[in-house]
């Protein structure tokens, strides 16, 4: 329900709504004193109509400033999810990855590296390196420098 007021207030001024407010709120309070003097006392009390309207024109003033504020947040919050929204791209489903290569059954027929998909279906971006154990099995007589090099530059 918020949504749809939202929807057909957004290209509005929210400054009209406090003019409005104040003038409906005039108009109601001069309508009601003026019923309520002829009423009472048969004839309709400037004073009572004096103080209604300044009554009235306060209220209506602080009611549609609120309403502003809020107005106004409710916008800045829908437009920040709008753009969160844009920014986030999600990876969902099952993927289906090769055992051994780690490539990704895009279609039926096709493969495609598993840097190259992520990539292209999220905002991460992949650098490459090797873990330790991989260091250790690929660079066997090497590795005890190697770690030992990656382990200093880490520090």
């Amino acid at each position: 329900m918020l949504k749809k007021f939202m929807q057909k207030i957004e290209g509005i001024n929210p400054w009209h709504f406090l003019w409005i407010g104040i003038i409906f709120s005039e108009f109601f309070t001069f309508i009601m004193n003026s019923i309520l003097s002829i009423l009472w006392w048969n004839y309709i009390s400037i004073d009572l109509l004096l103080i209604g309207s300044i009554d009235a024109f306060i209220v209506a003033f602080l009611v549609s400033t609120i309403i502003i504020y809020f107005v106004k947040k409710i916008k800045a919050t829908d437009i920040l999810n709008r753009q969160l929204t844009q920014e986030v791209k999600t990876l969902r489903g099952m993927l289906q990855i090769c055992c051994n290569c780690k490539k990704i059954q895009v279609d039926e027929d096709s493969w495609e590296m598993i840097e190259s998909y992520i990539s292209e279906h999220s905002e991460v971006k992949f650098t490459h390196s090797y873990c330790p154990d991989c260091i250790r099995i690929l660079y066997p007589d090497m590795a005890d420098d190697i770690l030992a090099e990656i382990g200093s530059n880490a520090d």
